[in-house]
């Protein structure tokens, strides 16, 4: 098995790239939950009962059981420390935990506890606490896929009509998009976007409105950690912080997983010419 590794989120480009802790050797234990929504509320006296559930799920707790030992353990364990408790340069405590080397979750640090025997003087014991907003576990594989629009009517986004990685989820859970950039190259003035996850503008939507000019970069993130407050479908305009809003459905749009052709469908109005929009997704799995 690889060694498994933690560290900023911000400071991470793969698992053969960036700043982590690397455990020297690999957590005994790895707790994974995950748990649903879904409520039942009894009715009193009757063999019929109510379940609510509209497919939600809670955050993804993570338990590491694990040691650290020899000259350099106290070293160790203060640098798991810090990424529990502490902040990447940017103010957020967002991690990246890569259990395999090709697979990791987002999460925060919740706490630890670090245990001290009398007959492992050369051993320090630990038990970290992760949480993670996001429920899923992602590909360590970054895709990316572009198409050119050039006027504001409805347009399918699919393999066919886009260039870079096939448009679909190898994995086993739903994939949400992580980064959308729209590149306005179009002359005029881009006064609203909307992208959603089915064909003719249905199924789950985000929509953008403002003022996008000629030669500006729209950008809209899945989420973002901003002094510490986990915002979702974060917006820059030219750079500049635009907002953070709320999805059109009951979540952002999302590749279904094991779909051999997904179809988005986008439209810009007030496009007047060649304006490139990109999504950028990983392969999601529940485990």
């Amino acid at each position: 098995m690889a060694q498994m590794k933690i560290g900023w989120d911000s400071e991470i480009t793969n698992y053969n790239s960036g700043t982590f802790l690397e455990f020297p050797v690999n957590p005994r234990l790895v707790d994974m939950s995950m748990d649903s929504q879904r409520n039942i509320k009894e009715i009193p006296y009757s063999r019929f009962h109510l379940l609510m559930d509209k497919g939600g799920l809670k955050p993804k707790s993570v338990v590491l059981n694990g040691y650290f030992y020899g000259s350099n353990k106290n070293t160790l364990i203060n640098t798991l420390n810090k990424y529990i408790y502490g902040r990447d340069s940017n103010n957020s405590g967002l991690l990246r935990f890569y259990y395999t080397s090709n697979k990791f979750f987002y999460c925060f640090g919740q706490g630890m506890k670090q245990t001290m025997v009398g007959e492992r003087t050369n051993f320090t014991d630990y038990v970290a606490n992760l949480v993670s907003p996001i429920t899923f576990i992602y590909s360590d594989t970054l895709k990316s896929a572009s198409m050119t629009i050039s006027d504001d009517s409805t347009h399918d986004f699919k393999t066919s009509t886009t260039s870079g990685d096939d448009f679909k989820n190898d994995g086993s859970a739903p994939s949400h998009i992580l980064e959308y950039t729209i590149t306005n190259s179009s002359g005029g003035t881009i006064t609203k976007v909307e992208i959603s996850d089915e064909s003719g503008l249905e199924g789950n939507k985000i929509t953008w409105e403002g003022n996008l000019l000629n030669g500006k970069v729209l950008k809209i993130y899945l989420f973002k950690v901003v002094d510490d407050i986990f915002k979702k479908l974060y917006y820059t305009n030219d750079g500049v912080f635009d907002g953070d809003r709320d999805f059109d459905g009951k979540e952002p749009p999302f590749i279904p997983a094991e779909t051999t052709n997904p179809v988005f469908s986008v439209k810009l109005t007030g496009n007047a010419g060649n304006t490139t929009v990109n999504m950028k997704w990983r392969d999601a799995y529940w485990w």
